[in-house]
């Protein structure tokens, strides 16, 4: 049987893993979103350019 504080254990590790994704992918929204805004500029710009 596992023993109990090597669970606990287990459990805090995975909790902080679950946690440090959840803040990555987080960062990679606001990244793909800053991202996704410079791109529409730039193609507002481009279009208004060849007018």
């Amino acid at each position: 049987m596992v023993d109990e504080d090597d669970l606990r254990e287990t459990i805090i590790e995975t909790h902080r893993d679950v946690k440090w994704i959840c803040r990555t992918l987080a960062q990679m929204e606001h990244r793909d979103a800053a991202t996704e805004e410079r791109l529409r500029a730039l193609e507002n710009w481009r279009s208004e350019r060849v007018q």
